[in-house]
């Protein structure tokens, strides 16, 4: 947010992260050095942070800084009053208000301003945590990288990436003369047009049993599975609500963050998200997740940024639309859909009651 508000002084930068490509996005960064240097910042301390981080294969900020570059020049666009400070907070203190309703109970008091203390340094510590743990998985996918650059280069495999699809120990058994075969490239590949398939298959469901060998057995849903809920018209459902807010505005369904942008006002619905979709929160009026509870990292981040949030609403994506005008409050967990398929002028927020 900070780099937004420093780039938004500048028009022709603007333009180059919002519109062109990578390399003309960071040459522009270049004619306002504290920006740049704000910019190399941020990926010295978070690159290794991308959709899908603790899988080898995904593209880091690193390699691909583009949703980085796009993030900044369209929170620059949205203008100061569109703008969420990254200290904003949540709509209203939760910790105040229970300190106000326990004022005649002072060892109560006491006590809560304890919890609430080791609930957030527990808190920080978890995502600290995590943060390192993403760090050491940014260490290991550069090594593997690097082996799959080399091996390319001596034509073992047909693209450096194809490591990513090879084991561990196929990898070090090939190194040190061990393993059982040296066609690394035909594994590749074979495993490669494997996952392909699997990309086109529909999504299982999220709870199924087996039977005998699990690769040769049929997925048979559990009775109950939230895959087999309410698709149709009902107009209001209820999930958790995560970080308190009201707020209306139109549906916008991501399914890739990386290939997916979101307007200012829109509302995000999503199946889950993860830390590498941070760059699309900046501009949401409000989030809707099917999966999650108060812990997962789209209710943290909401609360933080101060945006409405609902999580573990099933069937979010198969119920609302692109366009859709609904209303979320992130207290209650309510959604509500007003009008099927017209997208709102704009999105109206107010404070939680």
């Amino acid at each position: 947010q900070a780099m937004a508000e420093r780039a938004a002084a500048s028009p022709s930068i603007v333009q180059a992260l919002v519109g062109g490509t990578a390399s003309a996005a960071r040459a522009a960064l270049a004619d306002d050095p504290a920006l740049e240097r704000a910019y190399e910042s941020y990926l010295a301390s978070f690159s290794d942070r991308c959709v899908a981080e603790l899988k080898l294969e995904s593209r880091t900020l690193h390699e691909d800084p583009l949703p980085l570059l796009r993030a900044i020049g369209l929170a620059a666009m949205s203008g100061p009053k569109a703008a969420r400070s990254a200290q904003g907070g949540a709509p209203h203190d939760a910790a105040a208000v229970l300190q106000a309703r326990l004022r005649k109970r002072p060892v109560v008091r006491t006590l809560l301003r304890l919890v609430i203390a080791e609930a957030k340094a527990r808190t920080r510590d978890r995502e600290n945590l995590r943060f390192e743990r993403t760090r050491v998985f940014g260490e290991a996918r550069r090594i593997f990288l690097e082996m799959g650059k080399r091996l390319h280069a001596r034509g073992v495999l047909a693209d450096p990436r194809d490591v990513f699809y090879l084991e561990v120990a196929e990898l070090l058994g090939f190194a040190e003369g061990t393993s059982a075969g040296g066609e690394l490239g035909r594994v590749a590949q074979a495993r490669k047009a494997e996952f392909e398939g699997y990309a086109r298959l529909a999504d299982p469901p999220s709870r199924f049993l087996t039977t005998g060998a699990v690769n040769l057995s049929q997925l048979r849903p559990v009775s109950g599975d939230d895959r087999s809920g309410p698709t149709g018209a009902e107009n209001e459902r209820r999930g958790l609500g995560c970080s308190p807010g009201r707020v209306r505005g139109p549906v916008r369904v991501v399914r890739d963050p990386r290939s997916s942008d979101i307007a200012a006002g829109d509302i995000l619905v999503a199946e889950h998200t993860d830390p590498g979709w941070v760059t699309l929160f900046v501009r949401a009026a409000g989030i809707v997740v099917e999966r999650g509870s108060q812990l997962s990292h789209s209710a943290i981040v909401a609360r933080e940024m101060g945006i409405p949030a609902v999580v573990s609403l099933k069937g979010a994506t198969r119920w609302l639309r692109d366009g859709d005008l609904i209303e979320l409050d992130g207290r209650t967990g309510s959604v509500t859909r007003l009008f099927p398929g017209e997208a709102a002028d704009g999105a109206e927020t107010s404070e939680a009651a």
